[in-house]
């Protein structure tokens, strides 16, 4: 494991992360030899690899049995992955992203249209909102379309959507 979490802490040294802020977790993907799948079992930060490696059979057992209520204590485990994770820190946003180009109007309906919702039964007047004119604080309940260059939104029966700050379009079903 030490050489796999020295590359792995290596890749975010050079994204320019202080080792002292990377945080490396060790798991093994491990199974009683013949079954089909196999279960996380992590290893704790605190043993050395001897000491680790001593306990896997208990270790895993104990994931097993938490997992399924019962133990094979007698079947042979086999490892089938070792996995390393190493996080760095979350990197902060220096400021927030709005997206430009929008121009609030009294109102963002630009007309109707129907479509088909399978839970109408049946195509439903819906109306059609320009999302360039839809200024922050928009909130509207579905059926809608909100039509823009690259896409259409479908807001669905009784979903609640609104335009938060950022201006991102937030459906809540």
């Amino acid at each position: 494991f030490a050489l796999l979490q020295r590359e792995a802490s290596a890749v975010l040294e050079q994204a320019g992360v202080a080792p002292a802020d990377i945080s490396v977790a060790c798991t093994l993907d491990m199974r009683y030899v013949g079954q089909g799948y196999e279960i996380e079992v992590p290893l704790p930060r605190d043993l050395s690899p001897g000491q680790a490696f001593s306990q896997l059979a208990q270790r895993y057992g104990d994931v097993y049995e938490r997992l399924f209520a019962i133990r094979f204590a007698d079947r042979p485990i086999e490892i089938v992955n070792w996995k390393v994770e190493a996080v760095g820190p979350e990197p902060a946003c220096a400021k927030q992203v709005r997206v430009g180009g929008f121009e609030a109007r009294a109102t963002a309906i630009k007309g109707e249209r129907a479509a088909y919702f399978p839970e109408s039964g049946a195509p439903v007047d819906c109306p059609v909102y320009d999302r360039y004119a839809m200024p922050a604080g928009t909130r509207l309940v579905g059926p809608a379309l909100i039509e823009e260059r690259e896409s259409t939104i479908v807001i669905g029966v009784d979903v609640r959507a609104h335009v938060d700050a950022l201006l991102n379009v937030v459906a809540e079903p």
